[in-house]
């Protein structure tokens, strides 16, 4: 992914919103965890991949194993997803929308400011169902 032909949208109207993100893609044994839903906390950017992804805090964190044979296990709380629309000219909003939906299994949100991709792990596509957004304090949301 080149940042050189990402475009970016602000969601800063999306934050405080609860989205579902659901199973799509390249990660089968990642399926049976989804679908999640997380209120988007904030919007960060990736030096390398673009600013526009949302930061989704899970209504409900769970425990995820991570490794192969090759490299080892470990088992890690996912507690946030980090998503971004796949798709130019789709923003995450009112429509379904493809994602790239990555975990934040070393807690890199909590302890720097500035990120790349490096400090994430891409675990599969989701997809965002279309429907009515709602902020946390029950207003219909209003905006793109």
């Amino acid at each position: 992914m080149a940042a050189g032909t990402i475009e970016s949208h602000d969601y800063s109207h999306l934050i405080g919103t609860d989205l579902t993100v659901g199973y799509s893609d390249q990660n089968e044994s990642f399926a049976p965890y989804l679908p999640r839903t997380g209120t988007v906390v904030r919007q960060i950017a990736l030096g390398d991949w673009g600013s526009d992804w949302l930061v989704l805090q899970l209504h409900e964190p769970f425990d995820y194993q991570l490794g192969s044979l090759d490299t080892g296990f470990r088992g890690v709380v996912v507690t946030d997803f980090v998503v971004r629309s796949r798709l130019v000219g789709y923003p995450i909003g009112r429509h379904r929308t493809s994602v790239f939906l990555l975990i934040d299994s070393d807690q890199m949100l909590s302890k720097k400011r500035e990120f790349t991709s490096k400090d994430f792990i891409h675990i599969c596509w989701g997809m965002i169902p279309p429907g009515r957004l709602t902020k946390r304090s029950s207003q219909p949301l209003t905006g793109p």
